[in-house]
């Protein structure tokens, strides 16, 4: 039995702006302009909408931070 919507990209793409923007209301634009969250909310998008995922979640995030660095 299945009940509510069909999740689809369309759709998830709808409800991670409508989060994002209640995060940045509650941040305000200073704390968010000055985070990494735009760089945050396409991590977070590629890896949930990807056909294939990586062999570890954490090895993309890995290689965004390394390149604050380098």
């Amino acid at each position: 039995l299945c009940i509510g919507r069909t999740v689809t990209i369309e759709l998830f793409d709808e409800v991670l702006e409508d989060e994002m923007a209640k995060l940045r209301d509650t941040l305000g634009q200073e704390r968010w302009s000055t985070g990494h969250f735009d760089d945050a909310i396409k991590l977070f998008r590629d890896l949930s909408t990807a056909e294939n995922c990586p062999e570890f979640l954490t090895l993309p995030a890995y290689e965004l931070l390394n390149s604050y660095t380098a």
